[in-house]
């Protein structure tokens, strides 16, 4: 404020909760500070009972540390040192390089795909040097989440002379249905490494309280290098204070993530694209103007993190990200010249794929209604044919085709080739009418968690797509050249649309 002589600013650059403390977290940090005169428990026992309480897992599987990026350090330290590797997306946590230069290790990067960590190049880049594989998840400052086939894949395809971290300091914020809680992927990988920390969703982040969870070899030997006392009195009183509000916890997450999705959409429609957030922060893919644009957004009293090649917002208030909007629109207005090299779509194409977004998200909610609803009878025949479906052959259709029709766009946005891709099946396809006849069978609430999950995967990459990806054109057998959207329009979201219509027609049928 006094640098750029403003009345008023609102913090928008470190990613933390807008809320103030938990209830009470300050009077415990009160209460402690009658024992400050003394040196508090090294180990923080009380606070690792309390979370591997929390969270369902062993004790001896926990090491608490001061804040998730003290446990980095702690494990750049134990793992790794001169002329081993160290391997990360990038762009990535900050922290990472940080740490792996202190041991003097190799740094080893992967670009991202569009804005999502490319799991094949990450595979591909490990070696028989590499100690340590550091993946943020959410992934900050980015925003997008790994999906749990793609996690597993990374996982399983890594040798186990390596750890895997996991950062999980965002994961109270991750609503998409098949982005993983990674605890699940311990107990059959002993070399998977999990982080959480109280920083973000638990709104400590002055306290530094952090956890580490993993196989207890790992867990002793990251002891092994906490400085002494690092997670003092009055953080441990604040954590165990913090951890008895989940309820409330949650109930402040959900009101960021109805901001964040809110915004999001709004900078779409405004010609923006973005990526698909799963944490508390935006990631405006602003390009090679981006620190010129921090600045001025400094200047209207919005302060935001600069990165080379975008801007991190995190999510705030309602009227912060009301501010936020207004400054934004008010550089734009003044310097167009900041947003020439925007990563994303633009203009018209961002606001369609803010319409495809919508679109998307309204077809999953009336599935999700249809999910305990009732239904009797037939569907009409679709035009020129005659076949007719019951709701369980409905519900087995649209369950098999997400996975495989995300499969055909990969194919299409993928190939080497700019001509027309061969992709796709018919009605007839033999494979198709297996899976429906054996889907049928299935419980509805089975199909559904499937068709989450695929929605999920499907709107994380219509988010990402470019202005390139979005004319990419595939070569149907018997609809001719389609352009993405025009995919989408009839094996995705529009496909999403026509079953629920089904699905509406069949209730009504059952009244």
């Amino acid at each position: 404020m006094a640098d750029h002589g403003t009345d008023t600013a609102v913090k928008m650059a470190s990613n933390e909760v807008p809320f103030g403390p938990l209830p009470g977290v300050a009077e415990a940090v009160a209460a402690a500070m009658g024992e400050s005169y003394r040196y508090a428990d090294h180990m923080a026992t009380a606070v690792a009972e309390a979370f591997a309480r929390s969270v369902g897992v062993d004790r001896e599987r926990v090491a608490v540390g001061p804040g998730s990026v003290g446990l980095l350090q702690q494990l750049t330290l134990a793992y790794a040192g001169p002329d081993d590797e160290v391997l990360y997306p990038w762009p990535s946590f900050v922290a990472y390089p940080q740490f792996s230069g202190i041991v003097v290790a190799n740094q080893v990067t992967v670009a991202l795909k569009r804005h999502s960590i490319d799991v094949d190049a990450v595979l591909a880049a490990i070696t028989e040097r590499t100690r340590l594989v550091f993946i943020s998840n959410p992934n900050n400052p980015v925003s997008p989440a790994l999906r749990s086939g793609d996690l597993l894949r990374l996982i399983e395809g890594a040798p186990s002379t390596c750890l895997i971290v996991i950062d999980e300091a965002y994961r109270e914020f991750v609503t998409g249905a098949d982005v993983p809680d990674a605890l699940g992927l311990l107990a059959d990988h002993a070399n998977v490494v999990v982080l959480r920390t109280l920083s973000k969703a638990f709104g400590m982040a002055a306290m530094r309280v952090g956890f580490l969870i993993g196989d207890p070899v790992v867990v002793a030997a990251v002891n092994a290098t906490l400085i002494p006392f690092a997670v003092n009195g009055p953080a441990q009183a604040a954590a165990l204070a913090a951890l008895e509000q989940r309820d409330e916890v949650a109930r402040r997450c959900a009101m960021v993530i109805a901001e964040r999705g809110r915004v999001a959409q709004v900078l779409r429609r405004s010609g923006l694209g973005l990526p698909a957030s799963q944490a508390n922060f935006w990631w405006l893919p602003s390009g090679n103007r981006s620190r010129d644009l921090a600045l001025a957004l400094e200047r209207r009293g919005v302060v935001v993190r600069p990165f080379p090649t975008g801007i991190r917002v995190t999510v705030g208030l309602a009227e912060e990200n009301e501010l936020f909007l207004a400054a934004l629109d008010e550089v734009r207005a003044g310097h167009p010249d900041f947003f020439g090299d925007w990563g994303l779509p633009t203009e018209r194409l961002a606001g369609s794929t803010a319409d495809f977004l919508d679109r998307l998200d309204v077809a999953i909610e009336r599935l999700r209604a249809h999910a305990v609803a009732a239904h009797d009878g037939l569907t009409r025949p679709v035009p020129a044919e005659t076949e007719q479906w019951e709701a369980a052959q409905i519900w087995a259709h649209i369950a098999e085709f997400g996975d495989y029709w995300l499969g055909q766009l990969d194919a299409v946005l993928d190939a080497a080739s700019e001509q027309p891709v061969p992709f796709g099946r018919t009605r007839r396809d033999a494979h198709r009418i297996a899976a429906i006849e054996e889907g049928r069978l299935r419980p509805v609430d089975v199909h559904l968690d499937t068709i989450e999950r695929a929605a999920d995967r499907l709107g994380a990459l219509v988010a990402e797509l470019t202005a390139d990806d979005w004319r990419r054109v595939g070569l149907h057998e018997t609809l001719g050249e389609m352009d993405v959207a025009r995919q989408l329009d009839e094996f995705h979201i529009g496909h999403y649309e026509q079953h629920a219509d089904q699905l509406d027609e069949l209730t009504q049928g059952s009244g």
